[in-house]
């Protein structure tokens, strides 16, 4: 049995309510409008990801059955030919070698490799480009931080160039479709799009940020669950020599195993810094990632220009160095850690 989630996406905000709220009849009547739209496109999404998910499946069993068939038989040929030294080999090959090759990318991209990093930390600052007063303050933090920039708008260009200068280090943070349809802004990736307008909207989005060195998404908790859409992002990517941080706004994202499969430097977010908008809060998650940095060597955290956030950072960005923590730019900390695993 197949469960979709069509709950909230993990680590997502609340949605914001409209100012102006419709009153009971036009409330029902707006319903009556748009309720069969609405439908016919939950339809076609929840279609998008069974299909996705099947395809993954029926490749994996596929694969395995083909290595158990050559297994079989090189061990059927060794068994009832003379032991000489070809038949040696390939048995030796048969239980070693052999398996290891025949591993699908699936099977590749859950190996996580050994990362060698002092505990680390990769700061995302998304969301920019918005605020200008904001953008400027969050850029002005100390130490080795990461901005992801919205495509079109209306400061992102000043705030990357801005950043860029200062040694930081600039990302796209691209919009994606979601699972409760919320507005993304400008540029935003739909699995209702062909092949060519997909990957036309991928190459103006990253046209729109200068100095951009990876991608991360924005939203995307629909999106990012779908492997033949995400595929395509992959290998544009691969062919602008760029990384992917996968956001992880679903559980059942294909981001980062994808990004594998194409041999892409990769990694997912381990922490939202501020779905809570206040200090208590915001200071738990900030040791929560501290922990876990120590722990596994490296984490990736998210947070957002919120004034909260900023001041809280700002605070607390000069006592990592004593707690034996260092901040890195992503294409840094990415090269080391997947640098065993290609």
């Amino acid at each position: 049995m197949l469960t979709i989630i069509l709950g909230t996406a993990v680590g997502s905000r609340k949605p914001v309510q409209a100012l102006d709220a419709p009153s009971h009849t036009q409330s029902i009547q707006q319903k009556a409008r748009c309720g069969a739209g609405a439908f016919k496109k939950t339809l076609i999404a929840n279609s998008l990801i069974i299909n996705s998910l099947i395809i993954n499946k029926v490749t994996t069993i596929f694969l395995l059955i083909l290595k158990g068939s050559v297994l079989c038989t090189l061990i059927s040929y060794t068994s009832f030919s003379r032991p000489t030294v070809m038949s040696r080999i390939i048995r030796l090959l048969s239980f070693s070698v052999l398996p290891l090759c025949l591993n699908s990318p699936t099977t590749l991209a859950e190996t996580k490799p050994s990362p060698q990093l002092s505990p680390t930390i990769v700061l995302i600052i998304d969301d920019m480009g918005n605020g200008l007063e904001l953008g400027q303050r969050a850029i002005a933090l100390p130490g080795a931080i990461n901005y992801a920039f919205l495509p079109h708008s209306p400061n992102s260009k000043r705030l990357a160039r801005a950043a860029y200068q200062q040694g930081k280090e600039i990302l796209l943070h691209i919009p994606m479709s979601n699972l409760q349809d919320r507005a993304t802004g400008p540029g935003k990736l739909s699995p209702f799009m062909d092949k060519a307008q997909f990957l036309l909207t991928v190459r103006t989005d990253l046209q729109a940020i200068p100095h951009v060195r990876g991608v991360n998404n924005h939203m995307g908790s629909l999106l990012t669950q779908l492997r033949e859409p995400m595929g395509w992002l992959m290998a544009e990517l691969k062919q602008q020599n760029l990384y992917f941080i996968d956001s992880r706004t679903s559980p059942l994202t294909v981001g980062e195993s994808l990004a594998q499969s194409y041999k892409l430097p990769t990694a997912s977010r381990d922490v939202f810094l501020d779905n809570q908008r206040n200090t208590a809060a915001i200071s738990t998650q900030f040791e929560h990632a501290i922990t876990l940095a120590k722990q596994q060597d490296f984490a990736v955290v998210i947070a957002h220009p919120h004034p909260e956030t900023l001041v809280f950072l700002k605070q607390a960005i000069p006592t990592l160095e004593a707690r034996g923590v260092k901040f890195s730019l992503a294409s840094d900390a990415l090269n080391t850690l997947n640098a065993t695993h290609y």
